[in-house]
């Protein structure tokens, strides 16, 4: 299926990818936070000119979606991410020997995260460590909150999803997003807690969000944090 190319009102033109969709009864355009690319569903009974009619509607509304978006950060040499509620910035430090690692500072500096070789494998290392660092947070605190619950979980991993921050299967093998290092502590509390609860209730039940307040007390404002910043966690890397 062909790309629909438009023309934004400030003269730059994008490419919207066009999905098939056996189950969608409308047209659906959503937009990647993480690389700013936008894509319609198609209902397979629609056709590709209705599609671009559609789209050419929305140009509006897809400028401003691009407006919203906060700005990308590479990991490269001075950019500066948030680890855990902490903020850190990437050194790269070629000569030095550990791959990655935390360099607190004793003075009033801002803290590091050092990568060591070349410059080509910063990107790559800084991620994988990320990722790393991020099951390893979501696997003790989601291990800690189930003990709570006295159940047990069967795996825990990470993965890059879009759309969902965790997710707890009826076997008890939770998933969380990896981007959550990016959030404070407070926030992947929340997320873990969330997912452990659905050992106990798989719904959201009132049952299920007086376990979750069991866990960490207040939660609604956490609920809201990832509402209001999640977009951004999207845009590291």
């Amino acid at each position: 299926m062909p790309n629909i190319s438009i023309c934004l009102p400030d003269g730059k033109r994008i490419d919207i990818k066009v999905r098939d969709s056996i189950r969608a009864n409308r047209f659906i355009m959503r937009v990647n936070q993480q690389t700013s690319e936008f894509c319609i569903s198609r209902p397979i009974w629609r056709s590709i000119d209705e599609a671009r009619i559609f789209v050419e509607r929305n140009v509006p509304w897809i400028a401003e979606q691009l407006m919203k978006l906060p700005a990308r950060v590479q990991f490269r040499h001075g950019s500066i991410v948030p680890i855990l509620g902490k903020e850190y910035k990437i050194a790269h430090s070629p000569k030095e020997f550990g791959n990655v690692w935390l360099k607190e500072s004793l003075d009033n500096k801002m803290p590091e995260l050092r990568v060591s070789g070349g410059s080509e494998h910063m990107p790559r290392r800084v991620r994988d460590w990320l990722k790393k660092r991020a099951k390893d947070e979501v696997a003790y605190k989601a291990k800690k909150f189930s003990s709570l619950l006295n159940k047990e979980i069967k795996s825990v991993s990470v993965r890059d999803t879009r759309t969902r921050w965790g997710s707890c299967s009826s076997g008890g093998n939770l998933s969380f997003c990896w981007r959550l290092i990016f959030a404070p502590e407070k926030i992947v509390d929340y997320v873990c807690a969330h997912e452990a609860a659905h050992l106990v209730e798989l719904n959201h039940s009132p049952r299920f969000w007086q376990t979750v307040h069991q866990l960490v007390g207040e939660w609604k404002s956490s609920k809201k944090w990832l509402k209001e910043n999640g977009a951004r966690l999207h845009r590291y890397g």
